[in-house]
């Protein structure tokens, strides 16, 4: 009987060394794919934007070069050109989104988990990890999110974060009388130039629900960002 109790004890401990090296192995590609990320890639790349909201498709050209108020021009809107009233607005718009740019070095990783990524799959190419993604429990607008699932691709090859998505599997209630049954964040990561950092290539955000049961809403919002071109040289030196 003692025997097979020291075997069952001894089984369970290489198990668990087996897992944590698992999880030490996961949190080493996990952390080197995000380390790579250039976030604040507007301090030194010019680069257009699609968005894509409404029905309506908005395709600017950032350029940190230009001076202050002036680093964003709309270039057309749904295939037109654009009025001196859109250009206005988007200007303006731009502007105050992006009054923060530099403010935030970590991007997205302060969304995972500590201790919750787990191996999806795997395959020649890329490694599939799951993770729980990490909220503001504090802050009502944000808590509720911590009911989605997250998933991150990886590449093999080069290392680098492919992928980043999060949506849930039931609905979430983020107030009283209100529901969303479908959301998903999803972001996609790619090389800015041929020798450029991994930088964020697309946005896309999906929320459908419903209010009071009466008022339902279907939002579709996709940003895309393309034609980067390095300008950091060309910027004035502090």
């Amino acid at each position: 009987m003692k025997t097979k109790i020291a075997s069952i004890a001894v089984a369970f401990l290489v198990m668990s060394a087996a897992a944590q090296s698992s999880e030490r192995a996961l949190a080493d590609i996990v952390d080197t794919a995000l380390d790579n990320i250039e976030w604040n890639f507007e301090m030194s790349y010019a680069f257009d934007e699609t968005s894509r909201e409404d029905d309506e498709t908005l395709v600017g050209r950032y350029d940190p070069t230009r001076p202050a108020g002036e680093r964003w021009t709309l270039l057309s809107v749904d295939g037109r050109a654009p009025t001196d009233d859109e250009i206005d607005e988007y200007v303006a718009m731009k502007d105050f989104e992006h009054r923060d740019v530099g403010g935030d070095d970590d991007g997205l990783e302060k969304l995972i988990k500590p201790g919750s990524l787990r191996l999806i799959s795997e395959t020649e190419h890329a490694w599939t990890i799951g993770f729980d993604p990490q909220f503001d429990v504090d802050d009502d607008d944000e808590k509720f999110l911590n009911g989605l699932d997250g998933v991150l691709r990886v590449s093999k090859r080069t290392g680098a974060l492919l992928l980043m998505d999060m949506r849930n599997q039931r609905p979430l209630r983020p107030i009283v009388g209100a529901k969303i049954k479908k959301m998903v964040m999803r972001f996609e990561f790619g090389p800015a130039t041929r020798s450029g950092p991994n930088v964020l290539k697309v946005v896309d955000v999906v929320v459908s629900g419903s209010a009071l049961m009466l008022v339902r809403f279907d939002e579709h919002e996709r940003y895309e960002f393309s034609n980067f071109e390095y300008v950091g040289d060309r910027l004035p030196q502090s």
